[in-house]
């Protein structure tokens, strides 16, 4: 039988890659106090805040298909496969790419197998 488990985390997010990966980033999440990080998925919830702490976005990780005319207006040759649902790909980029990184609280599913 499957179950899920809710993981509640506040930390930030920040844009994750890799020596090799040509400018491609992938959207992540550190937790407070934590020496790794999470990658974003279809399904998470995340709730960002501005640097005053008002909230930025809150909603569940939606990701779309980025099509070739979305661009964004930062100063790195940095792009992404994909986008959330509802936020412009320059904004959302944007939030992720910030200095210094924006907070944020994230919700991630857990599924468990309860193999008996």
């Amino acid at each position: 039988m499957a179950t899920h488990q809710q993981l509640i985390l506040s930390g930030y997010i920040f844009a994750y890659f890799e020596q090799g990966w040509e400018g491609r980033i992938d959207y992540a999440f550190a937790a407070d106090n934590s020496k790794t990080f999470l990658l974003l998925n279809t399904g998470d919830k995340l709730t960002v805040y501005n640097r005053d702490d008002s909230l930025l976005f809150k909603g569940e990780i939606k990701f779309r298909k980025r099509r070739f005319w979305h661009n964004h207006n930062l100063d790195v040759d940095i792009w992404s496969y994909v986008k959330q649902k509802s936020v412009s790909y320059e904004k959302w980029m944007s939030w992720f790419w910030h200095k210094p990184h924006l907070r944020a609280k994230l919700i991630k599913i857990i599924h468990v197998n309860n193999l008996k």
